[in-house]
């Protein structure tokens, strides 16, 4: 099966997206859909942690699903480049 599933994540999780617990309901969940291809749709979105967004960030690489966002507001679009760019940092830190 080819089809996309679209998740809204402010009606399944919460407008403001917080602690790596809710970043892992929500993978758990995505993980139990039978859809091979997930769009995490973040409209009505109104905040999100750094805790929230390293967490959702790390499950995604992990994931066997692809994964994509649609209709991210520019604070999340921040804070997902906070998050990346810290981990770029700390790979890239000698031993």
């Amino acid at each position: 099966m080819n089809a996309t599933k679209v998740i809204q994540i402010a009606d399944l999780i919460s407008k403001d997206l917080a602690l790596r617990y809710n970043a892992n309901v929500l993978f758990n969940i995505i993980e139990s859909y039978s859809e091979n291809h997930i769009k995490i749709d973040f409209s009505g979105v109104l905040s999100i942690t750094w805790s929230f967004a390293h967490e959702y960030l790390s499950r995604k690489q992990k994931c066997t699903k692809t994964i994509s966002e649609i209709n991210v507001p520019v604070v999340v679009r921040k804070m997902f480049e906070v998050v990346k760019a810290h981990s770029m940092k700390k790979l890239s830190l000698p031993s």
